[in-house]
């Protein structure tokens, strides 16, 4: 098993809160610590404009750009499941932004088991969720 299977620290459980954005602030922190452990070096947006949450450098100057998603629901057969589109807007309308993968490099998910997964989006088909199913398990970290 290689340094990247092992995670130096433990990944954080029960990450569940009633406001999403503090849900989705503890996966970002994760992915930042996990990175940082591995060697990469991160960057982290000035804005939240993106469609990344962070960028990596592992050192040999090849950037990716890396989007970060936490997960607490399961699908009926017991895995996670991954909302990949962004919903958004106010009481005069409503917009879904589904997953672009040619705006970024890696998906960075943590799940509410505490379990991590990186990720290439050339793998992901799906535009807006994405069960973790047996085939993803190849990715966990």
């Amino acid at each position: 098993m290689s340094a990247f299977q092992r995670p130096l620290i433990p990944a954080p459980t029960d990450i569940r809160r009633d406001n999403p954005r503090f849900q989705g602030e503890i996966g970002l922190t994760d992915a930042i610590a996990w990175f940082g452990q591995h060697g990469y070096r991160v960057c982290i947006p000035l804005a939240d404009n993106q469609p990344y949450d962070l960028v990596v450098d592992a050192g040999d100057g090849d950037l990716k750009k890396v989007q970060v998603k936490t997960t607490t629901h399961r699908s009926p057969a017991g895995r996670f499941v991954v909302q990949l589109a962004v919903a958004g807007g106010n009481q005069s309308f409503h917009t879904v932004k589904k997953f672009d993968p040619e705006a970024v490099d890696l998906l960075y998910v943590l799940t509410d088991a505490a379990e991590r997964y990186l990720i290439p989006v050339a793998v992901i088909r799906a535009r807006t969720c994405m069960a973790l199913h047996p085939g993803m398990d190849r990715y966990r970290l």
